[in-house]
């Protein structure tokens, strides 16, 4: 955003703490980038607003537009910047009124009338990358932005597919031929406790139960199970 190509220059003492200052022969101008993002343009007109009473950006000449892509540089900018500016017969107009003699668009643009412009920031951060400073209209930006919200949206799906939603104590019970939950949960720790559960019953009369491990064996003999007897059963705890 902006109030009020240069060289960035310390502007403590007429911008204040946080912003950079554009000056040539004729005015000074002061900027400043929000790192956290603030997504759509109202938003961000918004913000702009309570910060001085500011607006978006305003680019009337190439020294101001190198400027700013000293400060795309400077601040690793990724997301695309809002100008202050519309488009009406594919011609770019500036909020404030100024002449727009100078533009800097993307080859092709603008192709519609629009509400909204944005300057290309291109996360590869170097001063010769074509695209970088290059103004397009909100189409683009539309387009990006889905994208955006799919790959996010994959990427959750498959985050949740390698999460446990199990608590931390719950006990797994591995039948034959089931498999451990170290594969159904691989990010978490399971600890096979099946012989701290030996002679375990479930019931209070030891007598009317046979214990954990003659139920093992008795499961052993008709299921025709050829793996060692500790591994026909085993109970697993997940620990962390």
């Amino acid at each position: 955003m902006s109030t009020g190509a240069g060289d960035i220059v310390d502007s403590e003492g007429v911008c204040g703490d946080g912003w950079d200052q554009f000056n040539d022969k004729y005015y000074d101008i002061c900027y400043k980038y929000f790192t956290e993002g603030l997504a759509d343009y109202q938003t961000v007109v918004t913000a702009c607003r309570s910060e001085n009473d500011s607006s978006l950006p305003t680019i009337n000449s190439k020294s101001e537009q190198d400027f700013i892509n000293k400060l795309i540089v400077k601040y690793k900018m990724i997301d695309s910047v809002w100008l202050d500016a519309t488009i009406k017969g594919k011609h770019i107009v500036w909020t404030d009124s100024t002449y727009a003699e100078y533009d800097n668009w993307v080859y092709g643009r603008p192709v519609n009338n629009s509400i909204c412009v944005e300057m290309i920031t291109d996360n590869t951060n170097s001063l010769t990358t074509a695209t970088m400073g290059k103004w397009q209209d909100r189409t683009e930006r539309l387009i990006r932005d889905n994208r955006r919200m799919i790959d996010k949206w994959v990427a959750r799906m498959s985050q949740i597919e390698t999460e446990c939603h199990l608590p931390i104590g719950f006990i797994y019970v591995q039948l034959p031929n089931q498999v451990e939950p170290r594969v159904l949960c691989p990010k978490s720790t399971w600890s096979d406790v099946t012989f701290s559960h030996h002679g375990y019953t479930g019931n209070t009369d030891e007598d009317s139960q046979p214990s954990f491990q003659d139920q093992i064996l008795k499961f052993m003999v008709p299921a025709g199970e050829v793996r060692p007897r500790n591994q026909a059963v085993r109970i697993f705890k997940r620990t962390a």
